[in-house]
């Protein structure tokens, strides 16, 4: 099974869950990021730089074509597999679908 990398991303669970999640990440890296202006007497010790580096390479490399995110990895399947989807119930869940919001919400900062 290919697991996408998972080096500084924020989990649903702990840290040995190992899936990461773009949201979590990008909730995350906004609350350090905000975090990181506040005096230090209030929040204490600084996150470290690389840290967040490479929280931002995760978000990037799981970004798609259209500029948003999948939950957990970017794009395998094509969308013409929804054609495959045989029931009205199960619309719109064989091929993933991009967050836009996520990005947003990490921009807005």
């Amino acid at each position: 099974m290919y697991i996408h990398i998972s080096k500084e991303s924020w989990t649903f669970s702990d840290r040995d869950h190992g899936w990461q999640v773009s949201d979590c990440t990008t909730e995350s890296l906004k609350c350090c990021l905000l975090l990181s202006v506040m005096l230090l007497e209030i929040v204490g010790e600084k996150i470290e730089l690389e840290w967040l580096y490479d929280s931002v390479n995760l978000l990037l490399s799981q970004q798609s074509k259209n500029g948003g995110l999948l939950a957990w990895e970017s794009a395998g399947a094509s969308k013409w597999l929804e054609s495959l989807n045989p029931t009205k119930m199960f619309e719109d869940v064989v091929f993933a679908h991009d967050m836009l919001s996520a990005l947003h919400q990490q921009s807005t900062i």
